[in-house]
């Protein structure tokens, strides 16, 4: 989610914004229902916070299908879909956590709190997202899957967590 450099070969991996805009809004004018396709281990929460609110505006019907892995930002995308429309596959994995950074730059203490700080406002932005799905609050959200652990699902664990609705 997102696209990004390879630092040693300049190759770029993942999806830019403007590309999946693009592709959905194509999709969104030429279909009446849009099936939403995940295997994904994640990506960064500003262009994924910008797909899930472009999804979420749809007025058309919209499901979500982990067809492998659903991790970290990606987790947060399968639950645009409304309550009965989230989708696994058998095998499927699903992972949520608190937001992360990765830093190439010194830190300094003052630094690393304002960074944390950061990091908190983000896990307020991505629970946002989840609670009405869930059925939970944001404070309850982030204390079950954001605490600074990973939380791995299989199907049938995400099937009893509500995290989706069929397998």
């Amino acid at each position: 989610i997102g696209q990004f450099t390879e630092l040693w070969t300049g190759e770029k991996y993942g999806i830019a914004y403007e590309d999946f805009e693009k592709e959905f809004k194509a999709a969104e004018a030429k279909y009446a229902r849009l099936n939403i396709r995940i295997n994904s281990v994640g990506g960064s929460v500003h262009v994924g916070n910008a797909m899930y609110n472009l999804m979420a505006a749809t007025k058309k019907e919209i499901h979500t299908y982990i067809d492998g892995v659903a991790y970290s930002m990606s987790a947060v995308l399968a639950q645009v879909a409304p309550k009965g429309n989230r989708h696994a596959a058998t095998n499927a994995l699903y992972m949520l956590h608190a937001a992360s950074t990765y830093s190439y730059d010194a830190m300094n203490a003052s630094s690393m709190r304002e960074c944390a700080d950061m990091m908190d406002k983000y896990d307020q932005s991505l629970a946002s997202s989840l609670a009405d799905n869930l059925g939970l609050t944001k404070d309850e959200i982030i204390a079950k899957y954001f605490d600074g652990k990973d939380h791995f699902f299989t199907a049938d664990e995400m099937l009893a967590e509500g995290l989706i609705d069929t397998i």
